[in-house]
């Protein structure tokens, strides 16, 4: 069953943020929320996938952290040289995609492993994060580095081999933190029950002992599940690139949500809450909306974070209170319909 989701995302994220609770980053909220609601028309339980990247090494950074583990064994001057010299590249030439891949492959290889592997799953490093918070809010941080709680994965984990240990970090962080959440409060907003064979406590302590070639290796992830179901599984879809939940956040906040997200992001109940320098956030706008640069993820990330305060801080904005009450009687379905 083929869904083009297509309604009007700014009528559609309050709804979304209302029943996450938290505020949750990923985008890909958008059409795991749809898909529940076409689902939920036809079964009330269904298998997930979720799990299959973590066992058996289907995400991309895998590969590209292994390719660093080989580069890693030229001098370190050399490696900082390459990355200073990718850090120099023109913004122009990073509209290119291969472009940005390139010049993100080249400035991990000065990093240390802990700050590489949260290079990969943050929208804002360090740098970009400290220079949107104002001289109040930082003063009121803890002390504990975001890196840390990657390194404490790290540490944690018993494997073998390099590639051991970032499975590990994704089971323990990244699957339960933001993927099981985003598949069961989308499911559960629509009284759909979701079951995640691949994370059957047995089913994985298996897949821990297996070698790391038997799950990448020449490039090639997911190595032993797409043997193990060839046959079973259209090859079409065995050999296939791998095809995220991915959504058009650039194009969004170039147009559906270009207007809601000034509005709010520069409001004064939002700069009162003093977060954030209004220049900081203006700056991502600006840049963005001028096609500058690519801020989608870190504008989802406020504007998300703004509306979880509409709905569960102050519990008075028109916005929230307006989308939900539609929610009610109204559907992705029949708002794409």
């Amino acid at each position: 069953t083929e869904l083009v989701v297509d309604p009007p995302v700014k009528d559609l994220l309050p709804r979304l943020v209302w029943h996450y609770d938290d505020p949750l980053g990923d985008s890909s909220a958008v059409p795991t929320y749809a898909i529940s609601e076409l689902t939920r028309r036809h079964v009330t339980v269904v298998l997930s996938g979720d799990g299959g990247d973590e066992n058996f090494a289907g995400y991309d950074w895998y590969k590209m952290d292994r390719l660093i583990q080989r580069v890693s064994l030229l001098p370190a001057g050399v490696r900082r040289s390459i990355a200073a010299m990718a850090q120099r590249c023109p913004d122009d030439w990073r509209r290119y995609a291969v472009v940005r891949k390139a010049v993100r492959l080249a400035e991990q290889l000065a990093l240390p492993p802990a700050r590489r592997y949260a290079s990969w799953v943050e929208h804002f490093a360090p740098g970009a994060r400290g220079a949107l918070y104002t001289a109040d809010f930082r003063a009121g941080l803890t002390s504990v580095a975001t890196d840390d709680v990657f390194a404490e994965a790290f540490a944690a984990a018993r494997g073998d081999e390099w590639l051991d240990v970032l499975l590990h970090a994704d089971t323990s962080l990244y699957l339960p933190d933001d993927l099981l959440v985003k598949m069961d409060r989308a499911s559960m907003a629509h009284a759909l029950e979701v079951r995640s064979p691949f994370l059957d406590h047995v089913f994985m302590e298996f897949a821990a002992q297996l070698p790391s070639s038997f799950k990448l290796a020449w490039g090639k992830k997911k190595r032993i599940l797409r043997k193990a179901l060839r046959g079973a599984v259209p090859d079409a879809i065995l050999d296939r690139p791998k095809m995220g939940f991915n959504v058009p956040l650039a194009e969004w906040f170039r147009a559906d949500l270009a207007e809601m997200s000034r509005d709010l992001l520069l409001s004064q109940k939002a700069l009162q809450r003093g977060y954030f320098k209004p220049s900081g956030i203006r700056d991502l706008l600006v840049q963005h909306a001028a096609g500058a640069a690519d801020h989608g993820k870190k504008l989802w990330d406020l504007l998300v974070l703004e509306l979880w305060h509409c709905a569960f801080v102050d519990s008075d904005c028109d916005s929230i209170s307006t989308a939900v009450s539609n929610g009610r009687s109204s559907s992705i379905l029949e708002a794409s319909s």
